[in-house]
Parts: structure tokens; C-alpha cells; sequence
């Protein structure tokens, strides 16, 4: 993986250090950058895709497309794929060189990019949506034979939401005041079942974070 030895380090560096809370209608941005909320996601990911020689990668609900440019930088032909116009906006002037495209990952893929994939990725993305199962039938149709799913959610473990509640506090990005907040929550077993049920293989499910019983994220890798 060369040059991704930093891959996900870089919190709040870089030329968007300094964005200020930006469409808090379409998304959740922290003060210590765009890059703070999955930056714990791009290592992992980095190290699937490698793993299984992947190189062409499109990132659905790629947000401001920090983990798009992350994956190019890394060497992969990345695209990014998002519903909202202001976050495509963010990741064009921020990343020129890597390709976005504004749409709907519920609406059928463009026939240009069937079996075009060899992985698509879709980060913190299918607890958003209303019918994930078919934004998981429009990520098969784009992959190539064999090609690679890497999905990931937030983890709500008995202990995590135990320690949540004796605190008093909520998850950052469970805000009830969202306009497009949470709509689905998985577990192991639910976000598998959702893979299968679509046509994939698994072939792991990492939880993602120092302590696992309190864990940020869950990471399945499966395949068409």
C-alpha cells in the first residue's frame, strides 16, 4: 500500500481544516475537520481492498469525498458517488482530480458503469437509507464477477449503549435534530442477513475501534 502508511491519521489536516459547520441539513461536520468523522474507517479499508487486489472503487454516499481521495491517493482508481450537491461541491473543489458524481445510490447505476467495479464501498451509509437492500442490488449490478462489498455501520453493543446511557450523553452522530439522521440500526447478524439477502458472500465482519466491546463502527467485507 504505498504511500497509505498515514491513511486515516490526518484528522483534521489538510486544506479543509478550517470549514466551518457546512449543510447541517445534508450532513454532520465536526470542528476538527470533515476528515474526524470516518477517518477510523480509512485504514481498514485500505487493507481489505489490498488484500483482495481490488483497484477500481466506488464509494457510495462518499459525503464530502475524503475517503474517495484518501483511497486515490492510495494508488486505487476511486470514484464517489453522493445524494447531496453541497457535499459533491465540498469534495470537487477539494479534490479536482478525483472523479463525483451527484445522484441517488437508490436509482439504477448509469449502464456505463456495469460490472465496471472491482469494489464498492459504502461507509455509514446504509443506516441512512430507506431501502438498503436496493441501494446493496444497485452496488451488485456495478461490480464485476467476484467483485468485493465493503460495508460499514455504527456499533451499538449492550455495553457501548449501557456506558451511553449511565453518562447521559448521545452518540455525535445520533443527533435527533438531524434533517437526514439515522434511519436504521444493524447488528452483526441484521447487517449479514442484509448481505446475503442481496446476493453476497461474507467473508469477514470486523468491529472497528481500540476496545472492542466499545466499538465506533462494524466493517463486513463480502463477495458478489
Amino acid at each position: 500500500m504505498p504511500g497509505c502508511r498515514r491513511a486515516g491519521t490526518d484528522n483534521a489536516s489538510g486544506p479543509m481544516q478550517a470549514e466551518p459547520l457546512v449543510a447541517r441539513s445534508e450532513y454532520l461536520w465536526v470542528e476538527g475537520g470533515p476528515a474526524a468523522i470516518h477517518a477510523h474507517m480509512a485504514r481498514p479499508v485500505v487493507m481489505a481492498l489490498d488484500r483482495h487486489g481490488a483497484h477500481r472503487v466506488l464509494d457510495l454516499g462518499c459525503g464530502n469525498g475524503w475517503l474517495t481521495a484518501a483511497l486515490a491517493r492510495c494508488g486505487f482508481e476511486a470514484t464517489g458517488l453522493d445524494l447531496s450537491h453541497s457535499g459533491i461541491q465540498i469534495a470537487r473543489a477539494a479534490h479536482p482530480e478525483v472523479p463525483f458524481h451527484q445522484g441517488d445510490a437508490l436509482l439504477p447505476p448509469p449502464a456505463a458503469w456495469q460490472g465496471r467495479f472491482d469494489a464498492v464501498v459504502a461507509v455509514e451509509t446504509v443506516d441512512h437509507v430507506a431501502r438498503p437492500e436496493q441501494l446493496l442490488a444497485h452496488a451488485l449490478q456495478v461490480l464485476r464477477p467476484g467483485g468485493l462489498l465493503l460495508l460499514s455501520v455504527p456499533y451499538h453493543g449492550y455495553l457501548k449503549n449501557l456506558g451511553i446511557a449511565l453518562l447521559g450523553r448521545t452518540d455525535l452522530r445520533l443527533q435527533a435534530l438531524l434533517h437526514h439522521g439515522r434511519l436504521k440500526f444493524f447488528s452483526r447478524q441484521t447487517l449479514t442477513a442484509l448481505a446475503v439477502q442481496a446476493g453476497f458472500t461474507p467473508l469477514d465482519l470486523q468491529r472497528l475501534g481500540r476496545v472492542p466491546p466499545l466499538a465506533r463502527s462494524m466493517l463486513l467485507v463480502a463477495r458478489r
